[in-house]
């Protein structure tokens, strides 16, 4: 059996017109992520072949059609932030950063944003989505980064940006604004701090289509029983806060184990401080004879719902041998909590690192189980990074 002429033109007009269709859909179906540095699901030659982490464009970005110089403002907090603006972004975030209603509030003030941004290694930036409005300027979305470190078993560790706060006011609320707010900060952050070349967003619920995630995972919510009460250790073994006086231990065993990990993206040790000090993270120790075992690390979610606040458990190391003082810590670190939060009634724990020790068996939760209650899934996405996905997230630590 042989081709002949004919039948190889219509072969090869046909291949033609598939790739043709193909490039079409991916336009269509992706319009913003199809043209951006990430991970595309479609991308089958980096998906086999690829094998070591690398940066699509080592050099300056790109300039886009979502690239917004006239309306977005992009500026150092450390530098180049005034008052108003502070004022400006805590007010835009604290009201229309959460989709709820009226018996959800989210609480946000200049104390947060200062510890959020206090200590980090490279710049931390600040952009503003600002239109006219009856004469003056009017700022209707936001997004900001601030430096992490990400670190893949096998590689070196390099620092990254995460974005976090891209929210738009409600009544303005579009993709354009959002797309060209990542687009535009994006370009400037690496414009002016070229050494940080990469980036990592979140997204909960509805994840992004057409983008390969690093980690995905599920996060369960559970209310505190309001009879709770604090189970015993092992005789010499506590369960401590991280506070001032034993921080620099805390940081330095989450530094030791965290290369037992897959993965690990851990925002700068000078910011996981001052997030500690400033409330904004919870770290719970269980240590015998200044010897650490085990760390639950929480954060306060400043989501109130009616008269009750949350908390998520957002990552914990368990670093003996035996898993009954693992779950005894975790439980006397929730006493512990609720003791120094008093409206703490909601606790959603992650299913990253070793939450999946305490999901399996405290909440009796595994990957088959079949429950009535829909987990929250969510994925981490790098930009400008190309890396294998993370496919356990047990073997992924993030703290940020």
């Amino acid at each position: 059996m042989y081709m002949t002429n004919e039948s190889f033109q219509y072969f090869i007009v046909g291949g033609f017109f598939t790739m043709i269709g193909i490039f079409l859909y991916i336009k269509l179906r992706f319009p913003f992520w199809n043209g951006q540095p990430v991970f595309h699901t479609y991308d089958y030659f980096r998906k086999w072949v690829c094998r070591k982490p690398f940066i699509v464009q080592p050099g300056y970005p790109s300039v886009t059609k979502y690239c917004d110089f006239d309306h977005i403002a992009t500026m150092n907090v450390l530098e180049d932030l005034t008052e108003d603006h502070v004022s400006c972004f805590v007010d835009l975030v604290q009201c229309h950063y959460l989709d709820s209603d009226g018996d959800v509030v989210f609480l946000f003030n200049k104390d947060i944003y200062r510890t959020l941004f206090a200590g980090h290694i490279h710049p931390s930036y600040i952009s503003f989505y600002i239109v006219p409005f009856m004469g003056r300027p009017k700022t209707i979305g936001t997004i900001t980064s601030r430096s992490v470190q990400v670190l893949v078993q096998g590689h070196d560790s390099v620092p990254c940006y995460y974005w976090d706060f891209i929210c738009v006011h409600r009544a303005h609320k579009s993709q354009k604004i959002s797309r060209n707010l990542i687009q535009t900060h994006e370009y400037r952050a690496r414009i002016q701090t070229p050494v940080v070349a990469i980036s990592l967003f979140k997204k909960e619920g509805e994840l992004s289509d057409g983008i390969v995630p690093f980690v995905q995972y599920k996060s369960y919510t559970r209310i505190l029983d309001r009879g709770f009460t604090r189970p015993r250790l092992p005789r010499y073994f506590m369960c401590n806060r991280v506070e001032r006086t034993n921080l620099a231990s805390c940081i330095e065993f989450v530094n030791l184990q965290k290369s037992r990990f897959r993965a690990s993206i851990i925002t700068d040790p000078g910011n996981f401080g001052e997030m500690i000090l400033g409330k904004v993270l919870y770290a719970y120790c269980v240590e015998s004879r200044g010897t650490i075992y085990g760390i639950y690390i929480f954060r306060d979610l400043r989501i109130v719902t009616g008269d009750v606040a949350g908390m998520s458990l957002i990552g914990s190391i368990h670093a003996s041998n035996s898993t009954k003082l693992f779950c005894r810590g975790y439980l006397n670190a929730l006493w512990e909590l609720k003791e120094a939060v008093g409206e703490f009634g909601i606790i959603v724990v992650d299913d990253l690192s070793d939450n999946g020790i305490l999901l399996r068996d405290l909440y009796d939760i595994t990957n088959d189980s079949v429950s009535a209650e829909i987990p929250i899934e969510s994925a981490y996405y790098f930009y400008n990074y190309v890396c294998d996905t993370v496919e356990q997230p047990k073997d992924a630590l993030i703290v940020l």
